[in-house]
């Protein structure tokens, strides 16, 4: 027993880092003294042997019980000897220390340089709190500088760690015992020495952390430095450090901080070197403190060589499943150090896990900010929202619709909307996937486009049908032939012939309706309420609208792989599958009727053709839209899908074939779709016992008229029951561009001749105009010729007049 409670310090990790004795501060103020002598046992008290070095000492064990957890404990047994192996200071110290606790002596303490470290190490050994309150008070602990008190916090805080109720051994204990079903550990004859025990450790662990924040207060600016030698106190002691970092950084001036270094550099000169060498922010101290109290894997708790390592650790991630394996109330204990973190600045895994604590205390305008930050590179923090149990509530996901991994994140969280509530589920599609999502241009191809939406929609019209009536029966149908077959009336098959154009192809699958079980109820068991269920019904109504061109009309197709399971035939675009070409098609003077295949929810009656109505009204105004063409392909799959035999009435045929607006249809294989229902019609109106009418009759040729049969081969109209008004008709049409070219042509042969007239009336006007040019030009040339002949005139006269008069002579008589 007391060999085990003697190295209680090196199952603490605690190590003893003696510093280097100062001989000059020995030769100044004395030595420690002569060793004092062994107390005396008081009478009637019980002795014990405590062997420390070979060297045995006898001990008042009932005095010393009073003030020292150590002896406490030994009361408690039948033990005669206490052997101290390694003890701090050898036999000198413990004297002092028993000469300290026993009454009658009335000893003091004396601290000095030599003895310091062993005093605090053996108080901490002893569990006597009375030591560190005599050490903290000696007049050595006062004259010490700001250095040396840096360098006795370091080696006093992980004590403080060591003896705190909630970071020791006890908490070990107290969380095994409620683990165990939460029985005490303690008999009820053992309450008293227990509570003994526990109010002399409460004692112990709050002297040992008031000596650790006493030394702290008293530092200097500088030398108050976060870094990891402070990160081994106790977790009350690194929030009253980040505290008083806090309150020392907002207190610090602007000359205090521009003089900062200048004023290290001289203490490094002048007093002992500063040892630590990392210089950590409050939010990696915070970071770290944290670390140290996670339970992590063994592996990952790896024995550090140095500060700078443990600066590497520090900046480094958490491992992955350490976000979602901790238990709460871990995180609870560590909600104080959260507030000192930078969110922003932590890594992912970091992240998610802050923000979780933020959540369990109560934080979540705080928590909410720091998730917006930190969603689009943290993994983890997704996983938060939509795995279970979920910490974050889905709302929160429409203050991050911008981010694809929204769109994943959200496609995960409606993917469980079966164990939804229906307000619940009704609060996630009204105020996140339809106020926010809707917008952004990554929802339609993973949200909109995805198999569970088919789903959902599914589940809420199926809502509706649950609070308006109970299901009927369903009807047990005769046997069809091998779906993906065309069959004529002769009953001959034709393999290969898809419904519904290109949006509803023809696979392997059982006929419609060829099953006698009724399907399962698509609404949850658990959403009940009139008032919800309606609701529900109205948000299926808006998804349908929603995601209708990107569900292909709700029509059988091949779905995205929107979860990444690798999924055949899916990938991240999906086309529908095409219908051969009409070209394709076999040529048949009766009818082909078109065999359907798949189901959907339009087959289980869950989606109603009135619900075409909007998009198509908004589809004819964009017809190169796919909303028009998709809602084509449903109501060809609605005529198909409920034809057994015959074929339906023309009235209702007729609002079916409006609401199709075919004049705007250009697919060929729709059209030819389209072209052999009429036929069958024509010819079931026409055979004797039809109900034929001359208004049916008019109603089936604008019917004709409305498709652009010219898009057709012209085999397909040779059969007896295309009218002779739609072939006068396809004629007409082929025959119309011929006769549209030629009057354009004429019209452009007129303009041509018009410009020709104007043209040659401009050039006549530009010909006497340049007639009357000429005419002028002759003049001009004669007059110019005349002014010549008078120039020429009149310099000869001039250089007559110029020359001087000839003399004559005289003559001789």
């Amino acid at each position: 027993m007391a060999q085990a409670i003697s190295a209680q310090g090196r199952s603490h990790g605690v190590v003893s880092c003696k510093l280097p004795p100062l001989q000059m501060f020995s030769f100044l103020f004395g030595s420690t003294g002569e060793s004092a002598a062994d107390p005396q046992v008081e009478e009637g008290h019980r002795g014990l042997d405590v062997i420390i070095d070979g060297t045995v000492l006898r001990v008042d064990v009932d005095a010393l019980a009073d003030a020292s957890g150590l002896f406490l404990q030994v009361q408690s047994t039948n033990e005669r000897e206490c052997p101290l192996e390694d003890f701090p200071g050898g036999v000198d110290v413990f004297r002092q220390i028993v000469a300290l606790l026993t009454p009658a002596e009335e000893a003091k303490l004396h601290v000095d340089e030599d003895n310091v470290l062993n005093l605090f190490e053996a108080a901490w050994l002893l569990e006597c709190p009375r030591v560190f309150d005599e050490v903290m008070r000696s007049s050595y602990m006062r004259s010490l500088s700001s250095r040396r008190r840096v360098e006795l916090l370091e080696h006093l805080l992980p004590f403080t760690a060591a003896s705190n109720p909630s970071e020791g051994p006890c908490a070990a204990e107290k969380r095994a015992a409620e683990e165990d079903g939460g029985a005490s550990p303690f008999g009820a004859a053992a309450t008293g020495e227990f509570m003994r025990v526990f109010l002399l450790e409460t004692n112990m662990w709050q002297c040992t952390e008031k000596a650790a924040l006493d030394l702290a207060v008293q530092l200097d600016m500088g030398d108050f430095v976060l870094g990891p030698r402070l990160a081994t106190g106790s977790l009350r002691i690194c929030c009253e450090f980040l505290r008083m970092h806090h309150r020392r950084q907002e207190a610090a001036g602007l000359v205090t901080s521009a003089f900062q270094p200048m004023t290290s550099m001289w203490k490094n000169l002048t007093d002992r070197p500063l040892r630590a060498k990392v210089l950590w922010d409050a939010h990696l101290f915070a970071l770290q403190c944290i670390r140290k109290r996670l339970p992590l894997d063994p592996k990952e708790e790896q024995v550090l060589a140095g500060e700078q390592e443990e600066d590497e650790e520090a900046k480094a991630d958490l491992p992955d499943d350490v976000c979602t394996a901790l238990d709460d109330r871990v995180l609870l204990g560590l909600a104080e150090l959260v507030q000192y973190t930078d969110i922003p600045r932590s890594p992912p895994n970091w992240a998610a896990l802050l923000i979780r604590t933020l959540m369990l205390s109560g934080r979540e305008e705080e928590a909410r900010r720091a998730f917006v930050e930190a969603f689009p590179h943290s993994p983890r923090l997704r996983l938060l929202v939509w795995r279970e149990p979920r910490v974050l509530p889905a709302a929160w996901l429409s203050d991050v619709a911008g981010h694809v991994e929204a769109s994943d994140v959200l496609m995960r969280v409606l993917s469980g909307y079966r164990d939804l509530d229906a307000e619940e589920f009704c609060d996630i599609v009204e105020h996140v996937l339809l106020e926010h999502f809707l917008a952004t241009p990554h929802c339609s191809h993973i949200v909109l486009a995805s198999r569970l939406m088919k789903e959902i929609v599914g589940a809420c019209f199926d809502a509706g049908e649950k609070v308006r009536a109970p299901r009927p029966p369903p009807q047990v149908l005769e046997e069809e032939p091998e779906a993906g077959a065309v069959r004529s009336e002769a009953g001959d098959a034709i393999n290969g012939i898809s419904a519904g154009g290109n949006g509803v192809g023809a696979c392997n699958g059982s006929a419609p309706g060829s099953s006698g079980r009724e399907p399962p109820r698509r609404c949850p068991a658990g959403w009940d309420g009139q008032h919800l269920l309606w609701r529900v019904a109205h948000l299926g109504t808006r998804l349908f609208e929603a995601a209708f061109v990107p569900q292909f009309g709700f029509l059988p197709h091949r779905w995205p792989d929107s979860f990444g399971t690798g999924v055949a035939g899916a990938g991240g675009t999906c086309a529908v599958r095409a219908s051969p070409r009409p070209e394709e098609l076999p040529v048949r003077l009766e009818p082909i009727v078109v065999k359907v295949s798949d189901t959907c929810l339009w087959d289980e009656g869950l989606l109603q053709l009135k619900l075409l109505r909007p998009i198509l009204e908004v589809g004819h105004l964009a017809p190169d839209e796919p909303a028009l063409h998709f809602g084509q392909q449903v109501i060809m799959r609605h005529l198909w899908y409920h034809h057994r035999g015959s074929y339906f009435e023309v009235p209702r045929l007729k609002e079916l074939w409006e609401l199709a607006r075919w004049p705007l249809c250009e697919d060929p294989s729709l059209i030819r779709e389209a072209l052999e229902y009429l036929k069958g019609t024509y010819r079931e109106l026409r055979a004797p016992g039809g109900a034929w009418l001359p208004e049916h009759e008019e109603a089936l040729f604008l019917m004709f008229a409305a498709l652009d049969l010219q898009r057709l081969p012209v085999q397909a109209l040779l059969s007896p029951w295309v009218p002779a008004q739609a072939q006068a008709v396809r004629l007409l049409v082929q025959q119309q561009p011929a006769e549209q070219f030629h009057a354009e042509l004429q019209q452009e042969v007129s303009t041509a001749s018009e410009s020709l007239k104007s043209i040659n009336a401009h050039c006549q006007k530009l010909h006497n105009r340049l007639n009357i040019v000429e005419q002028r030009t002759v003049i001009n040339k004669s007059q110019i010729n005349d002014a010549i002949v008078v120039i020429e005139e009149h310099q000869r006269k001039k250089s007559q007049f110029a020359q001087p008069p000839r003399r004559t002579s005289p003559t001789m008589p």
